[in-house]
C-alpha cells in the first residue's frame, strides 16, 4: 500500500478550531437513510455508536428514530457545535476514562470528547450496532488494527456496522479521508467479522473528486457483522 500522512489529535483539532472541515454536511448522511433497516434489521431503542462523529446531525436523527446514541470526537468544538446545531443543552461531566461526557435526550445521546483509541466499554457500555461514516477512513493506517480492535469490544454478539467510505487510487492522494476498499475492508475485519458491500455510488461526487484531485471516487458502503 502507498505510504498515507500520519495525522495527529492535535492537527484533528487545529482543523476544527481553523474551519478546515470539508467533509462537513449541514443534512443527515443519505446513506444512512437508505440503509439504517440493514443496519438495525427494523429494530428501534437499538444503541448505537457513532465514531469520530465531528458536528454530524446524523446522532439527534438517530435519537428521534428512536435508538439511543453515542458518539466520540477528538474536537471538543464539534461536539459542542452539534449539540448546539441539535437546540440541545448537554450535561457535562469528567469520566475516569479522562474523556469529558457531554449527555441529552435524558441520557439517550450522549458524546465523550477525547481519544476515540482510549476508550473502553467500561466507560461508554456496549453497543448493538455502528454507524461508521470516514470513521474508519480517518484513522491512520498503523492504528486501523487498534480502530479494529476498539469497534470489536464495543459490539455486542451478533453487533453490525454500517460503513460508509471513501474509494479511489490511494497513490493519488495522501492525506485523510484515505481510500477503503473492500478488499482493505476484508483482510482488516475478516477474521471476526463478515464484510459484504452493499453499494458503489459516485452520486454527487464530481466537485468532491476535483477538490481532491482524484481520477476516480466513489463512495462505498458495507455492512459489516461480527460473526465471532
Amino acid at each position: 500500500m502507498s505510504s498515507t500522512e500520519y495525522i495527529t489529535l492535535e492537527e484533528w483539532k487545529t482543523r476544527w478550531e481553523k474551519g478546515l472541515t470539508g467533509w462537513r454536511i449541514n443534512f443527515v448522511d443519505t446513506h444512512l437513510e437508505k440503509f439504517l433497516d440493514r443496519l438495525t434489521n427494523g429494530n428501534t431503542g437499538l444503541e448505537i455508536f457513532v465514531p469520530l462523529c465531528g458536528q454530524s446531525l446524523d446522532l439527534k436523527w438517530l435519537v428521534d428514530k428512536g435508538h439511543k446514541v453515542c458518539g466520540v470526537e477528538a474536537s471538543e468544538l464539534a461536539v459542542c457545535g452539534m449539540f448546539t446545531d441539535a437546540g440541545l443543552s448537554p450535561n457535562k461531566s469528567q469520566t475516569h476514562s479522562g474523556h469529558t461526557l457531554y449527555e441529552a435526550c435524558d441520557g439517550r445521546l450522549r458524546v465523550f470528547s477525547g481519544d476515540m483509541l482510549t476508550l473502553t466499554s467500561d466507560t461508554c457500555g456496549s453497543f448493538d450496532c455502528v454507524w461508521d461514516k470516514n470513521s474508519f477512513g480517518a484513522v491512520n493506517a498503523t492504528e486501523r488494527e487498534r480502530y479494529v480492535d476498539l469497534t470489536y469490544s464495543l459490539l455486542k454478539p451478533q453487533g453490525r456496522i454500517l460503513m460508509s467510505a471513501y474509494c479511489y487510487d490511494q497513490s493519488e492522494r495522501k492525506i485523510p479521508p484515505f481510500s477503503i476498499s473492500t478488499d482493505l475492508l476484508k483482510s482488516s475485519y475478516g477474521r471476526r467479522f463478515d464484510v459484504e458491500l452493499v453499494t458503489v455510488d459516485s452520486t454527487d461526487l464530481a466537485g468532491k473528486k476535483q477538490i481532491f484531485k482524484l481520477s476516480k471516487l466513489d463512495r462505498l458502503v458495507h455492512i459489516i457483522r461480527k460473526i465471532s
